[in-house]
């Protein structure tokens, strides 16, 4: 921005002139310094940023930024190269983005990265980039991640479920148990602002601020359904009671033969086996069959515990949320986690981390449903018929 000098006075004085001397010099050196017009050939052909982006990178760093195989990263390259929000809108514009192959690399940097973006800032250091282009690299990344939600993120079929019974009936028991359900808190590195009312979005017992994401997952990790938006004080309980899944069973299960495992924090229901509680899960035929109902159910506290490791962003998402549509871009960022996380469990990317141990349930989360006389006698046939098989009761 160029500099002002006001001139006051005579205009035959001696300090006027020197007012015009310093101006002119002043003027002299800013353009010397940087374009005000900038011309249309901006760019220094002879630097190459992407070959040596290309020379720069290994598997050990693709590793190390993007926790996943060079293979993966390449899959997903291919998944997303032809998509049009990586063309210029304008045929005639002398700027080009870069290569598709390298926005990837930053956008996945920020998703695995811990909320404060450290990687990201090292690129940016290394490859000459400004935080805004990172942002754009990563609006871009995600959106057309994303536009694949429906191939990656989807409810199994009739097929797939009499598998995934078949599967727990072999491993856990269960013959009809497809998948288990349960909460998981999703970080923000700010509360949200003022006019958002950032208490609601506060998780009472962990302190911190983010979103209550309920995920179904199945017996290998797969996440099959998730909700978005939901802020961190909401129980999981109200916020399973919204969903199409409990308003409309039928179009997800066979009701009455099939069904889902969850846990304390959710009522009994004829297509939701929760372990039995309070006085109830004391007696001894019923405190076994929790043991090898969790035993089933720990596959979702997994889940919620590796898609965090893996993409740490979760913790601590980097997006501040000032007015409605930041509540969006939340959603399209934990979506994109989401789709890369089953992706990768398709191409069998294991990624190092450390199991999360399973929650140690809450007496106090417990929700009561003595009075659901079918949810419960429901919730008996499947202990009974768990018990004549695997726990030697008549």
């Amino acid at each position: 921005m160029r500099k002002r000098i006001l001139i006051e006075g005579d205009s035959d004085s001696d300090a006027v002139e020197e007012a015009m001397e310093e101006n002119l010099a002043l003027n002299l050196a800013i353009q010397q310094c940087r374009y005000f017009e900038r011309p249309l050939e901006y760019r220094n052909k002879s630097y190459n940023a992407d070959t040596v982006f290309q020379e720069w990178l290994s598997e050990r760093r693709i590793l190390t930024f993007t926790h996943m195989s060079r293979r993966s990263y390449e899959f997903i390259y291919n998944l997303i190269r032809s998509d049009a929000r990586f063309i210029n809108p304008s045929a005639t514009s002398p700027s080009q983005q870069r290569s598709v192959f390298f926005q990837l690399f930053v956008a996945l940097t920020r998703l695995t990265g811990d909320g404060d973006a450290g990687c990201v800032k090292r690129v940016c250091e290394l490859f000459n980039i400004g935080t805004g282009t990172v942002g754009n690299y990563t609006r871009r990344c995600v959106a057309a991640i994303n536009a694949h939600a429906d191939t990656y993120i989807f409810w199994p079929n009739s097929r797939r479920r009499a598998e995934l019974s078949a599967y727990a009936d072999s491993k856990y028991g269960f013959p009809g148990f497809i998948g288990s359900c349960d909460g998981t808190v999703i970080g923000l590195r700010r509360a949200p602002s003022f006019a958002q009312f950032p208490e609601t979005y506060r998780h009472p017992r962990h302190g911190v601020y983010g979103y209550n994401v309920l995920f179904w997952a199945d017996h290998f990790g797969t996440i099959m359904r998730f909700t978005c938006n939901w802020p961190a004080s909401a129980a999981d309980q109200t916020i399973f009671n919204t969903t199409t899944f409990a308003l409309q069973p039928q179009i997800f299960l066979k009701l009455h033969e099939e069904f889902i495992f969850v846990d304390l924090g959710f009522k009994r229901e004829t297509f939701a086996v929760p372990p039995y509680k309070g006085a109830e899960g004391k007696l001894a035929h019923n405190a076994q069959f929790n043991i090898a109902q969790r035993k089933g159910r720990v596959k979702v506290e997994h889940v919620n515990g590796v898609i965090k490791s893996r993409f740490a962003s979760l913790k601590r998402m980097p997006i501040e949320i000032r007015k409605e549509a930041d509540h969006a871009k939340c959603s399209d960022w934990i979506t994109a986690c989401v789709i890369l996380h089953n992706l990768l469990i398709q191409l069998r990317d294991e990624y190092e981390y450390e199991l999360p141990p399973a929650a140690i349930e809450d007496e106090a989360e417990e929700v009561h449903d003595h009075d659901n006389v079918t949810a419960k006698m429901f919730q008996n046939a499947v202990r009974d018929r768990w018990l004549r098989a695997h726990g030697g009761w008549e």
